[in-house]
């Protein structure tokens, strides 16, 4: 079953479009938990098993056009986790490449 996450549209869709065109660049990931250069814990991008969920969310935080969906290559719900447990969603648990954007 895949994942499936949230992302601000511009920067996302420019940095796939910036990737596409140049020669052996990687691919786009969303990121797995890792720490800031603060210090500060980041949990991993929030992360759903289907891309109406996803949606769903967006309408929830009224960010639906601002923000997107987007596919991820990750297996739920092997690569996801409860980052907290008072977050009502889940989140990555390790790096995502993504694979396209979800149109809807």
């Amino acid at each position: 079953m895949s994942v499936f996450t949230i992302g601000h549209a511009g920067d996302y869709d420019e940095a796939i479009r910036q990737r596409e065109s140049a020669a052996g660049a990687p691919p786009l990931t969303k990121r797995g938990p890792y720490t800031l250069p603060d210090g500060s814990p980041y949990l991993g991008g929030f992360a759903s098993p289907t891309a109406s969920e996803a949606f769903a969310h967006l309408d929830e935080i009224n960010k639906r056009g601002e923000w997107a969906v987007y596919e991820l290559d990750a297996a739920w719900p092997d690569d996801v986790w409860r980052g907290h447990p008072a977050e009502p969603f889940m989140r990555l648990k390790r790096d995502a490449v993504i694979v396209r954007k979800v149109e809807g």
